[in-house]
């Protein structure tokens, strides 16, 4: 089923300058605005005047010129700037969302149309100037780049919606590309609390940090391109017993190492027929596409059967979600690269699965991760549109049961921070009928760290989490970090990172 929640159709955009004046993040903006709402802009424009830069200098342009050789191809390529249209005359009395350039033009064109007006700003720029906002927080540690959605009737403006970014920084090329084209989500989130009169659930403030150099940047970026060339990364799976010694914590207990040729991450542990299997996501590098793996553990988690593909596609696969219910057990991977959110049903082992009708259709959608709880299914995703990240979006689906139908949730997305959205493993409920979930932190690179998060509102209007600080300290090592846990029983498993020669296997 296709659970799009009807969002306008007419984008208008007031006081921005005119399409051949604007920034390559504007234009991929705007090419992201252009797929979900028609664009009309006003013959008024904003002066494009440049924000004044204080980064010049030889070692600027040199990295600007490296950046764009190696991240900048593709993005040249998708500019090509959004058709805007004049209004129809049959249509000027119909409502649009009115987007102005800047806060000034926002309170001057609400109190002229007697209408309500958001606009945007990226580190406090306005969108014209996001390239600026990105280059203040490329290769900050563990920096997001911080959006906000405001919106004024001509009277004081409020914070419709706050999103913390992920960038890939590496690239200021590639991070542009990525924050513009989130726009989209940035106004659906807005537009959904707008509608429902709230805020909903704000990211917590973070502290500000003095953007980097130039030569650092020039040096991260070589550093990267030697470490393309030298190195790769392989995930291998770790098994965790509980330490007799303390009730609350576990210990290590082995290692489950793939072979040279692949990686092995998203480990799912489930009980079938009284044995114990673990399932996984299997990725050969030769072809760089996954596939769900499963072999048999004994016990206390040592290997009893060699691993066996038991399910592949034309499609990349990874993060097999598994979800029993009388008695069945259920496989919900991630294939967002399908645009569907397909169901498996295991048989007799999971070895065997057998496709169903998707759950959800035409979005795409990553780490689906499930539980019931307060009488509903309750299903959070990650979520990202074309050419966006998916590592900060979460999107949340209800329902009766399994098979649907899924109803989205009324502030999707009801959280944009790359802190502590993508889901990481099963959810949980405490013995103090608390929810909690894992989750990826997103912010430094994919899969750079894990974190716990307690739900405190969940509704079909309302949600809100917090950070439970320290959880997770068992498993940690700052040079080997882990982005996936889960637990059956007294048994936990979690997938680590390694960095191993592209030429001398271990």
């Amino acid at each position: 089923m296709d659970v799009n929640t009807g969002t306008p159709k007419l984008l208008q955009l007031i006081g921005f300058p005119t399409p051949e004046q604007w920034s390559q993040g504007l234009i991929v903006a705007a090419n992201a605005l252009g797929v979900e709402w028609t664009l009309i802009q006003t013959p008024a424009f904003a002066p494009a005047s440049a924000a004044s830069s204080k980064f010049t200098g030889w070692t600027n342009i040199l990295f600007s010129t490296l950046d764009r050789a190696l991240y900048g191809r593709k993005d040249r390529a998708a500019l090509a700037t959004a058709v805007l249209t004049a209004i129809p005359a049959d249509q000027a009395e119909l409502k649009t969302t009115l987007l102005a350039h800047n806060a000034a033009i926002a309170q001057e064109q609400a109190i002229l149309r007697k209408q309500t007006v958001l606009y945007v700003e990226y580190e406090a720029e306005v969108l014209q100037h996001l390239d600026m906002a990105a280059r203040t927080r490329l290769a900050v540690p563990g920096a997001t780049l911080a959006a906000k959605v405001w919106c004024t009737d001509g009277g004081q403006a409020q914070l419709l919606f706050h999103a913390e970014l992920d960038m890939d920084h590496r690239s200021l090329c590639k991070s542009i590309t990525l924050v513009a084209a989130k726009l989209p989500a940035l106004l659906r989130g807005a537009l959904a609390r707008q509608a429902h009169q709230t805020t909903g659930c704000l990211p917590e403030a973070r502290p500000t940090q003095n953007a980097r150099a130039a030569t650092h940047l020039l040096l991260r970026l070589c550093k990267a391109i030697m470490k393309k060339l030298l190195w790769r990364d392989q995930w291998r799976l770790e098994i965790f017993t509980p330490d007799q010694s303390a009730s609350s914590q576990a210990r290590f207990s082995h290692i489950i190492a793939p072979p040279a040729s692949d990686f092995w991450a998203d480990p799912f542990l489930v009980t079938i027929k009284n044995r114990l299997w673990l399932v996984f996501e299997a990725l050969p590098f030769s072809t760089g596409k996954g596939n769900i793996s499963a072999m048999e553990l004994t016990a206390d988690g040592k290997v009893k059967s060699p691993p066996q593909v038991v399910l592949d596609e034309p499609w990349h696969l990874s993060y097999p979600f598994l979800y029993t219910e009388n008695d069945q057990t259920y496989m919900i991977p991630d294939a967002s690269m399908s645009r569907q959110l397909y169901l498996y049903r295991c048989g007799d082992d999971p070895l065997h699965w057998e496709r169903l009708p998707p759950l959800i259709s035409d979005q795409c959608l990553a780490d689906a991760t499930l539980i019931r709880h307060q009488g509903k299914l309750w299903m959070f995703a990650s979520h990202g549109d074309r050419g966006a990240s998916m590592d900060d979006t979460l999107h949340i689906y209800m329902a009766d049961q399994l098979t649907g139908p899924w109803k989205a949730h009324s502030l999707n997305p009801v959280k944009i921070d790359a802190r502590s959205s993508r889901p990481a493993g099963n959810m949980w409920i405490s013995r103090d009928g608390d929810l909690h979930r894992v989750t990826q932190d997103c912010s430094t690179v994919y899969g750079g760290a894990t974190v716990c998060t307690r739900i405190v509102k969940l509704s079909e209007s309302e949600f809100q989490e917090e950070i439970i600080e320290g959880w997770g300290a068992a498993y940690n090592d700052a040079d080997t970090p882990w982005h996936t846990f889960n637990q059956l029983g007294s048994l936990q498993v979690i997938d680590r990172l390694q960095i191993n020669s592209r030429y001398f296997a271990k």
